[in-house]
């Protein structure tokens, strides 16, 4: 295709050929339509790339000889080790939310149509540790940790009443030395570290309705509770 421009392609290859090849980085993921992810508890919100509910393990569609080269190589070491990114569980904050009225994953305007994403979900990693996902903090897209990373979302559902986090930054560690996030690494852990940047406040108010209001530049001890500023997010 021209330049900036997409094609699709069907192309029938065979076991060893090699198809590309790359010096940095590459972003690659595998479709199956006969796939359906159960951790996206509403499709439709991702109408516009509706690929994203239809993505299998990829490593389960490597040869074992192959697949063992890829694991011995990943930065993660938790199962499945090639990753999850459909975290959604009913009635409970893991997963992914969009603000009400924001036209789901696709948002308003392609732009800027991450503004009415939140996820509160596992590090790619560390699942141990969770990333709070904001698509308009300050009016910047941003990821944090949570100071103390408590509660896991997991367990957060409606009894669990009104959840402050304070918002830190997350380090990387290959063991017990810190991981520059550059170099092969076997034993990656993730921690929430480093100066508090804001609050986010989270309460599931029905199992699929959240309620959330951020506070850029506060600590906990400085946010009392929701103000008129707090938005409803859905699934």
């Amino acid at each position: 295709p021209e330049k900036g421009a997409y094609s699709s392609v069907s192309i029938s290859v065979e076991a060893g050929e090699i198809i590309s090849w790359y010096s940095q980085n590459v972003d690659y993921n595998l479709v199956d339509q006969n796939v359906v992810l159960s951790g996206f508890l509403v499709p439709e919100h991702y109408e516009s790339e509706p690929w994203k509910t239809h993505v299998p393990h990829t490593l389960d569609y490597f040869s074992d000889e192959v697949r063992q080269q890829i694991v011995t190589k990943s930065l993660r070491t938790a199962e499945p080790i090639g990753g999850k990114f459909d975290h959604d569980i009913d009635g409970r904050l893991i997963g992914n939310w969009f603000q009400e009225g924001s036209n789901g994953y696709a948002g308003l305007a392609q732009s800027n149509y991450w503004i009415g994403h939140l996820s509160v979900s596992p590090n790619y990693l560390d699942p141990s540790h969770f990333i709070v996902s904001i698509g308009n903090f300050d009016g910047e897209p941003k990821q944090f940790g949570a100071k103390g990373n408590a509660p896991f979302p997991s367990e957060v559902s409606v009894e669990s009443g009104l959840i402050r986090y304070e918002l830190v930054g997350i380090e990387y560690f290959d063991g017990d030395q810190y991981w520059d996030r550059r170099s092969l690494a076997n034993d990656v852990r993730a921690e929430s570290t480093g100066e508090v940047q804001g609050v986010i406040l989270l309460q599931l108010v029905e199992d699929r309705r959240l309620r959330v209001e951020v506070f850029p530049g506060k600590t906990g001890e400085q946010i009392d509770g929701f103000s008129e500023n707090a938005k409803f997010y859905e699934r």
